[in-house]
């Protein structure tokens, strides 16, 4: 039998959230910056170097990026950070997969009543043309965009779960 191997990433459009963390953690630093160089002052010193902590950890947590991969028999999700910190966030067997459908798809109706806990690995933009998928395994709802053929590969490998419409 042949592996099959296919790996997809998406990049998470930054909310208007985000564009606030990182807009007030640089001008944080603006003006600690400048307070240090008009006192002179060790406290300014130390608030200058805990703006420049925060401002590195927003920036990095604000840039993020989806990868899903699947090998034969098991899909996993990983989230990226700032392109440089990859961190494995969901590994599923797919033999365990409920249903994998389109996410305004007649075919999730018997699902919607069930307590499902909800996850999105998206990239946050849910415009009339996107293709987000639902995906439901192991008691959670995975929002998912994955490409053509990550869905050929689940749908080769569960026929039957897995849905186009």
């Amino acid at each position: 039998m042949k592996d099959v191997y296919i790996e997809w990433m998406v990049k998470k459009q930054r909310g208007f959230v985000d564009k606030l963390i990182r807009a007030v953690s640089v001008i944080f630093l603006v003006i600690c910056i400048l307070l240090f160089l008009l006192t002179a002052n060790i406290v300014m010193f130390i608030a200058t170097v805990v703006a420049g902590v925060l401002i590195y950890f927003a920036f990095t947590h604000t840039d993020v990026e989806y990868e899903y991969v699947y090998v034969t028999g098991e899909f996993s999700i990983d989230r990226i950070l700032s392109r440089s910190k990859r961190k494995r966030i969901e590994r599923f067997d797919v033999g365990r997969i409920e249903i994998v459908a389109p996410l305004n798809s007649d075919r999730l109706g018997g699902f919607a009543h069930k307590n499902y806990r909800e996850y999105d690995y998206t990239s946050g933009v849910r415009t009339p043309g996107s293709h987000i998928f639902v995906m439901y395994c192991e008691g959670k709802k995975i929002l998912f965009e994955p490409n053509r053929d990550l869905v050929e590969a689940l749908r080769n490998t569960l026929p039957h779960k897995v849905h186009m419409y």
